[in-house]
């Protein structure tokens, strides 16, 4: 940020598999998260970044037509960054994450974040994911596996990643609005 408060880099924010799923799944996301959501994907100054994991999620969806739904969805935001910057690692309103898997699960990274985000299979990975695409944030809605972990780990977090925020919609667009984005 400037010294008067505007935003003079985009803001980079890692969407984590349950923001997706929940808008595909009535009821999945609170109101007050979609409402937030709606403004917040109205921001100009924000890239969203996600990942193969994303899509390796989708494909274990239990309901065929949702899953159907889901991985169309995520064809659609792949082809959307190769149209708007002509490379699928460009920077633009979405990016993928050109990190694969056998590349980091013997990462020392990888490792400590697993440490601390046991509780579900790909947490670690969305999280290493956020990391090494330089992601100021981790939107998510998993408050049990991820929000209150990242608030009791908070010590060890700002070791181990500290620059990426982890963030519901409501608390991402707050922080926005108040200008406490950095």
């Amino acid at each position: 940020m400037t010294a008067k408060g505007k935003i003079t880099a985009n803001i980079k924010v890692y969407i984590d598999t349950c923001i997706i799923s929940g808008l595909i799944n009535e009821g999945d996301l609170k109101e007050n998260d979609f409402k937030a959501l709606l403004d917040i994907v109205e921001l100009n100054h924000i890239d969203f970044v996600a990942s193969d994991v994303m899509r390796s999620e989708f494909e274990k969806h239990s309901d065929k037509e949702k899953r159907g739904s889901l991985l169309i969805l995520h064809k659609m935001f792949n082809r959307c960054i190769l149209y708007k910057t002509g490379h699928a690692r460009g920077m633009g309103a979405y990016s993928r994450s050109p990190y694969s898997r056998p590349t980091y699960h013997d990462d020392p990274l990888f490792i400590s974040i697993k440490k601390i985000f046991t509780q579900k299979d790909k947490d670690p990975e969305h999280i290493f994911q956020a990391i090494k695409n330089n992601c100021d944030y981790f939107l998510t809605v998993d408050r049990k596996s991820i929000l209150n972990k990242a608030v009791r780990y908070q010590q060890e977090l700002s070791q181990i990643c500290p620059n990426l925020k982890f963030t519901s919609p409501v608390d991402l667009l707050t922080s926005i609005q108040n200008n406490n984005v950095q």
